[in-house]
């Protein structure tokens, strides 16, 4: 019998001595598990990182939205 979960996290990561690369990140997600042992999972993930300290030099900002689609299979 499929089941659902509600998945949910929140975190912090705290840089000491330099506040500005502190954030907060969250995800929230569902996930289907069926009895033959494959999982679907779709996640939203985000934080509130500082786009000036979380830019790389291809100008990609490291800390934006995405969502995550998977699927897994447990032997």
């Amino acid at each position: 019998m499929p089941t659902w979960v509600l998945n949910g996290h929140v975190g912090h990561q705290r840089v000491k001595n330099f506040g500005d690369a502190s954030y907060t990140d969250w995800k929230l997600g569902v996930t289907k598990n069926f009895a033959n042992g494959i999982a679907v999972a779709l996640a939203y993930y985000d934080t509130n990182a500082d786009e000036a300290v979380y830019t790389n030099g291809y100008n990609d900002f490291l800390g934006r939205s995405t969502g995550v689609l998977s699927v897994t299979k447990a032997f």
